[in-house]
């Protein structure tokens, strides 16, 4: 069974290069990644990639943070967009978004004037907090523990766009990089403001591409794709308003 498996996927992959040899480039391109990329960066790389390459499809899969080592470890994604907190024996490390977490709430929060805040200053107010797992890298998690800060949770969901909606309405604050609120915060309905606790001063997240997979056409096109669009987002968020002084 394993080897008519390993057979039959080497027969595609042989099938998918002969294609691309006559410059019909197609396959399907599995993608995991944290909620704020779906928001913004991925569907505008789909968007690209199918203006030129229209018979690469895509599966992408929203994973709970719980299942990022699972998924991983089975090798199950092509591509996938996490936070950095390890290395994936079986992916490169393709690119890097630098990014810092912070409290983002509405323009007319009581704290959305402020530089920075600490978790225990953000503690006084209601806040919107993901079901589960928080959505941070391990380090992250830590720091949350260790300010000892006990969060009046006013919605707690597993649904990134729940919890901006929400924010939006000024039912509460969340903690999240900026990089799913980009038109929001440009637009002036939300502001990110940086939490002070050096655990939490700068968060990365990873292209992992998958290692054995990575000189398939379909997908060096998509991680490329990905690469350049880190790069646009990474400059948007520079672009952002800052808190005045």
């Amino acid at each position: 069974m394993r080897h008519t498996r390993n057979t039959l996927a080497e027969w595609r992959r042989t099938r998918l290069e002969i294609a691309a040899i006559a410059g019909d480039i197609q396959g399907e391109v599995r993608i995991t990644a944290i909620p704020s990329l779906l928001v913004r960066v991925v569907p505008r790389a789909i968007k690209a990639i199918a203006a030129r390459h229209p018979n690469i499809s895509f599966r992408v899969i929203d994973a709970d943070p719980a299942e990022h080592v699972e998924e991983m470890r089975a090798a199950r994604p092509d591509i996938a967009l996490i936070f950095i907190d390890k290395r994936h024996r079986q992916y490169e490390l393709a690119a890097r978004l630098h990014t810092a977490l912070g409290a983002i709430m509405r323009v007319d929060h009581p704290l959305a004037t402020a530089r920075q805040l600490t978790l225990s200053e953000c503690a006084a107010y209601p806040v919107v907090m993901l079901a589960d797992a928080w959505l941070l890298d391990a380090a992250s998690e830590n720091e949350f523990v260790r300010s000892g800060a006990r969060f009046n949770a006013r919605i707690t969901s597993n649904s990134l766009g729940v919890m901006k909606e929400t924010m939006k309405a000024g039912l509460g604050l969340g903690f999240f990089t900026p990089t799913g609120f980009v038109d929001e915060i440009m637009r002036g309905e939300l502001v990110h403001v940086p939490l002070a606790e050096p655990g939490l001063a700068a968060s990365e997240i990873g292209l992992f591409v998958h290692r054995a997979r990575s000189s398939a056409h379909h997908i060096s096109i998509v991680a490329d794709e990905l690469r350049r669009e880190f790069k646009a987002v990474e400059e948007e968020i520079m672009a952002m308003p800052r808190r005045p002084a």
